[in-house]
């Protein structure tokens, strides 16, 4: 008499075990993928990060630093006109080229920055340079003054994208030469010092704008 061995895993159920066991692979490898896919993605992101932010730290301080330069090769105040704080009659507010004082800048801003001529800087859309002026007080530098204090505060400021990117401060004192002050001294010398003064700022100027380029 034959005996039938009894199969011990019905094909029917093999099949079954081996599509169950590919399906928990396939999620399995999914899963993995996915948190690969995340992580690269982390790490673009911060790699975009730290360039922006590595471009900001090197734009913005020259922007101020082009502009503080600017405003301080100009006069501590109105050498024609009567003297007033802030633009004389006559000044454009929105162009800084006829502009021959420290306090014409108080409360100027532009967005993209400009260069002294009004030629607007394509490159910087975002950026914004503004600029206040007010008399320092002579007991606390920081503090501002109600009166002419023969000091004034000059304060620019870069932002991109609405972000404050830099700050710098510096102090302009009545007792600087300028033009007016040098004239009495001596033609020649008022000249060759006024040139120098406006040669170095052009230069700076123009060092600036290269490397922004």
């Amino acid at each position: 008499m034959t005996s039938k061995r009894p199969n011990p895993c019905p094909r029917s159920d093999l099949i079954h075990a081996v599509a169950g066991f590919t399906l928990i692979e396939s999620v399995m490898s999914m899963l993995i993928v996915g948190l690969m896919l995340v992580a690269a993605l982390n790490t673009i992101g911060a790699s975009h990060l730290a360039q922006r932010k590595g471009t900001e730290q090197h734009v913005g301080p020259l922007l101020a630093q082009e502009l503080m330069a600017e405003i301080l090769s100009q006069d501590y105040q109105e050498p024609e006109d009567t003297v007033v704080f802030g633009r004389e009659t006559g000044e454009n507010s929105g162009s800084r080229a006829t502009w021959d004082d420290v306090d014409d800048y108080d409360g100027w801003s532009a967005s993209p920055p400009e260069a002294k001529d009004g030629t607007v800087m394509t490159a910087r859309a975002g950026w914004t340079r503004s600029v206040t002026v007010a008399w320092a007080d002579t007991l606390n530098l920081n503090n501002t003054a109600l009166l002419p204090s023969g000091i004034k505060r000059i304060k620019v400021t870069v932002k991109n994208n609405g972000q404050t990117i830099c700050e710098l401060t510096a102090l302009r004192t009545s007792a600087w030469p300028d033009d007016a002050t040098l004239s009495g001294v001596n033609g020649e010398e008022s000249d060759a010092a006024a040139n120098t003064v406006e040669a170095a700022t052009n230069k700076v100027s123009n060092l600036v704008q290269s490397l922004l380029k």
